[in-house]
């Protein structure tokens, strides 16, 4: 790393936001890059180092030089897709098991089958049509598995904010449900989130 940028981590220690502008803008693109080997998609991948990077600014005074600030950041990217693999993966065995369980139970809930499975996809894919905000509290909470607290601490936000938006996102999720068979849906939740 040239001197300028050990100038940079200084300031952007001592709380500058120009200086971890700079730097971001320097190494975004290389973090992208890293992070999508992991996760094959993008969108997931930018998630992930706003995570990190969110983290990376409220624990700054941590880092002394550039070379401590880009190892915290590639690991703990690392890490976060790794997790974000195995989430993706618990969240396809439930999925299965679902299917699985559906299917064993015989002919006769064939048609309840297919609604659950169309109900599954219409799910998966109000979520990522979610606000992103509402969108990212949610997955944190309901596949994270994490509280409220840690939540807000992790994006930056207020435990009323992170509130609000699980409730914005969950009353956006239940528009999309109102027409459909209740039993159906509990059922479905409490299998897929909780």
């Amino acid at each position: 790393m040239k001197q300028w940028d050990q100038q940079l981590i200084d300031k952007f220690r001592e709380g500058d936001t120009t200086a971890f502008k700079k730097f971001y803008d320097s190494i975004w693109t290389r973090l992208l890059s890293f992070a999508t080997r992991f996760t094959n998609d993008e969108d997931p991948a930018k998630d992930i180092i706003q995570e990190v990077l969110i983290k990376l600014w409220n624990t700054k005074e941590d880092f002394k030089t550039a070379a401590n600030v880009k190892a915290f950041l590639y690991i703990s990217i690392k890490n976060r897709c790794l997790d974000f693999l195995k989430q993706q993966n618990l969240h396809n065995v439930k999925h299965q098991q679902l299917s699985y369980q559906l299917q064993s139970e015989g002919e006769n809930n064939h048609e309840q089958f297919q609604i659950t499975t169309e109900l599954l996809e219409i799910l998966n894919n109000e979520i990522k049509n979610l606000p992103a905000g509402p969108r990212k509290v949610f997955e944190l909470i309901y596949f994270k598995e994490m509280k409220v607290p840690e939540v807000a601490i992790l994006l930056g936000i207020s435990e009323k904010t992170v509130m609000n938006q699980r409730s914005t996102a969950i009353k956006l999720l239940k528009k999309v449900f109102d027409n459909k068979d209740l039993m159906v849906i509990i059922y479905l939740i409490i299998n897929l989130i909780l």
